[in-house]
Parts: C-alpha cells; sequence; structure tokens
C-alpha cells in the first residue's frame, strides 16, 4: 500500500491512498478558526480603520460619486451579502445613493451564477436594492486599459471603468495565494475578448474548498474584472 494523505471535501477531512512510490513531503492542514461574534461589527470597524488605505470618506471621488463593488461568485464561500450591508449604510452615510452603485459579479471563465447562487451569494436585500450584472469576458463593450510589458491587452469591464470608486469583496484561498507566488497562475479582476482562451485553468469546483479559519474579511480596491490570468498578465 502506498502513502495515504489526508484532505477535505465539503468541509469534511478525508483520507486517499498516494501510488506506490510516490514520497510524501509535507501536507498541510486548514487552522480551526472561531467565527467572529458579529460579522457586522468586524465590517464596521474595518471600514473605521482600513488597513493600509484611509476611510472611505477620504478617498470618495467628487463629483463623480459612481461606486461598483464586485463580488466573487458562487465558486467561493465568502458571506458577501452580510459583508455588503453595512458597507452600504457606509457609503449612504457619506452621500452615495444606493442608484449610483452597481455590483459586479467577477466570475472570470466560471459557468454563469443561477438566480439561486446571487439569492446566496448577495441576499434578498441587496439584489432589491442594486443594480447587478455578471462580468462577461467577450463582451463587445470592453474597455482597453492598454498592454502589458509582454504586448498582452488588458481589457476591463465597462461599468468598472466609469466608477469613481471601485471596491472588492471576496476570498482569495491560500492554494491561490501559493500560486501566485510560484508564477504559476493567479486570479486576476482582467478579461478581454477571446483572451481566455488557452489560459491556465484553476480547479475552484465548490468541493475543493476547505474550512474557513475565521480571519477578519478583506476590503480592498481591485484593479479590474475578468478572470485568472496568464504569464502575459504579470503587471
Amino acid at each position: 500500500m502506498g502513502t495515504q494523505g489526508k484532505g477535505f471535501f465539503k468541509g469534511q477531512a478525508v483520507t486517499f491512498d498516494l501510488p506506490m512510490g510516490w514520497k510524501l513531503l509535507a501536507m498541510a492542514e486548514p487552522r480551526e478558526g472561531k467565527p467572529p461574534a458579529s460579522l457586522e461589527a468586524m465590517v464596521v470597524a474595518a471600514l473605521k480603520n482600513p488597513v493600509g488605505m484611509p476611510p472611505l470618506a477620504k478617498i470618495l471621488p467628487r463629483p463623480n460619486k459612481r461606486v461598483v463593488i464586485l463580488s466573487d461568485d458562487q465558486t467561493r464561500p465568502t458571506p458577501v451579502g452580510e459583508v455588503m450591508l453595512p458597507l452600504l449604510a457606509e457609503l449612504n452615510r457619506l452621500g452615495v445613493q444606493d442608484e449610483d452603485i452597481d455590483v459586479i459579479i467577477a466570475r472570470g471563465t466560471h459557468r454563469l451564477p443561477s438566480e439561486a447562487d446571487l439569492q446566496k451569494k448577495l441576499g434578498a436585500e441587496v439584489i432589491k436594492r442594486l443594480r447587478v450584472s455578471v462580468h462577461d469576458a467577450d463582451a463587445t463593450d470592453l474597455v482597453r486599459m492598454g498592454t502589458t510589458t509582454r504586448g498582452t491587452p488588458v481589457w476591463i469591464n465597462k461599468i468598472f471603468a466609469e466608477a469613481g470608486l471601485k471596491i472588492g469583496i471576496g476570498l482569495q484561498p491560500a492554494l491561490l495565494r501559493r500560486l501566485r507566488r510560484r508564477g504559476q497562475a493567479c486570479p486576476a479582476r482582467r478579461g478581454g475578448p477571446g483572451d481566455h482562451q488557452g489560459r491556465p485553468r484553476l480547479d475552484s469546483r465548490p468541493q475543493l474548498r476547505g474550512r474557513q479559519d475565521g480571519r477578519q474579511p478583506h476590503l480592498g480596491r481591485h484593479a479590474g474584472d475578468g478572470a485568472p490570468r496568464r504569464s502575459g498578465h504579470e503587471d
């Protein structure tokens, strides 16, 4: 019998046998995390004291108060709807009305989300209050931003390009961070007509997600919208 490994399937630990002759050098396991007492309180605290950037009150552009919020899609477990509600309250307090806010599902080249997917990801209140669209990497109205140092054209979502403030809510699993450091692949908010063809693909099936570790949600600004990038998108 070969070496036995361990992984996680739908949040549950599973074991499997590796082929004879394989040498298992290391095995990483997710940490058990204590869920926050109040996710809303964590988001409010993060908005008041963001890491590495001024608070929203100081970066909100004027007169263009149009705001776009990028959300990851159904392949990630991020509770975007719960995070977004206190964010919307803060934007409203700063004078940004709901009609000036767009939500874009940054699906990359994943399948289109269903209505049930959107309800689960964003929640009924967000869907009722805001305009919600799903990014299409092959749309004809993408805005070209330029090229990378390797000559790869970079196109982004038109709604995103025209917004005065861009906010991203999403989860980047540890696997993707390791891939980025190795230069193999990186989840990026970029894309263009036909540009995803032949691109290295990341297996983002929901059942491969591990347990969450209870870390504070990340609120940050993204560079654009699209799909996992290839080596030509290194800029």
